[in-house]
């Protein structure tokens, strides 16, 4: 999930917007792996600000609560949790090394950063601190493009594109 990658950018947002709070939601699976991304949080000062919380099914009452969510993944296959921000109108950021890229627009109903660039992903994360009209016209946006691309009407489409070909014709 690249924590290491968020908590270098979540010290550079600090630098400049000492109100920020971050919140970390899963693990890596790999007790080491998240005692060291505790370490560093200690070690970049960021600890105070940032909140743990281990896997949740259901994170909706937490992104509710976030301004913005970011999935930097190198290798996320899907990212349900920024379908699920998009849908509640939370503007997000993606790395482009994994599978989130294709569930946004880049610049119009999501960002899109290059995969591991802790300075970009500062750089955005700050304007979007900065910015409620740009997180606001990003979150309607995302909205609006989950509804047009995940709605009950597009997925009875795309399943009737699928099945009707093969379907015989006495049946359709």
């Amino acid at each position: 999930k690249r924590h290491d990658l968020m908590l270098d950018a979540f010290a550079g947002v600090l630098r400049e917007c000492r109100s920020a709070r971050m919140v970390l939601v899963g693990s890596a699976g790999e007790p080491g792996f998240d005692r060291a991304m505790h370490h560093k949080a200690q070690s970049l000062g960021i600890n105070d600000r940032t909140t743990w919380f281990p896997f949740f099914e259901d994170i909706r009452e937490i992104e509710c609560a976030a301004d913005v969510v970011a999935l930097p993944s190198d290798e996320e296959p899907l990212g349900t949790c920024i379908l699920e921000a998009m849908s509640l109108e939370i503007p997000v950021v993606v790395s482009d090394a994994g599978g989130g890229v294709e569930l946004i627009e880049d610049g119009k109903s999501g960002i899109a950063m290059a995969g591991g660039d802790v300075a970009f992903l500062t750089s955005t994360l700050l304007r979007l601190a900065e910015s409620a009209t740009l997180r606001s016209e990003l979150g309607r946006c995302a909205r609006e493009w989950v509804k047009g691309n995940f709605g009950h009407g597009q997925h009875a489409r795309t399943v009737l594109e699928i099945l009707l070909p093969n379907w015989p014709k006495n049946m359709r």
